[in-house]
């Protein structure tokens, strides 16, 4: 006796109940080296990476350093407090606004190579150029 439940051997197998979830790529970004300063450096970093982390979020932590170190020198002379507020400013964000922006750039040159959309490489570059118009504007007034 065949019950309900029984097909026939040569009845086709009914679909899927769900469709399997694809396989995942492999990110199209490749470093090669373990060196993460030189990574960014080479623009070999995601965007999103470069730009939020080392970008945005680097910057936003170290002036806020700078800012609670340099609000702890009210007993040293004016002069002495500028002296090295433009020391730590020239050996320390002078040289890594540079490696920013050069990491920032170069894996937004990258960024559609990647598989990524092509506005957000724009809009970083937009962004990078826009600062530095800012810094430059805010040197000479």
């Amino acid at each position: 006796m065949t019950s309900y439940n029984d097909k026939p051997t040569d009845a086709p197998d009914p679909p899927p109940l769900y469709s399997p979830l694809p396989e995942r790529e492999a990110p199209r970004w490749k470093v090669t080296s373990s060196n993460y300063l030189v990574n960014h450096w080479r623009g070999e970093l995601p965007l999103g990476v470069a730009f939020w982390l080392n970008g945005f979020l680097l910057s936003l932590g170290s002036s806020g350093l700078l800012l609670l170190v340099m609000g702890n020198w009210d007993y040293l002379p004016y002069e002495t407090v500028s002296l090295i507020f433009w020391a730590i400013v020239v050996v320390v964000f002078v040289p890594l606004s540079v490696w920013q922006v050069v990491g920032i750039w170069r894996s937004a040159d990258r960024h559609q190579q990647r598989g990524g959309q092509a506005i957000w490489a724009t809009l970083a570059k937009v962004a990078i150029v826009l600062g530095l118009l800012r810094l430059v504007v805010g040197v000479l007034v």
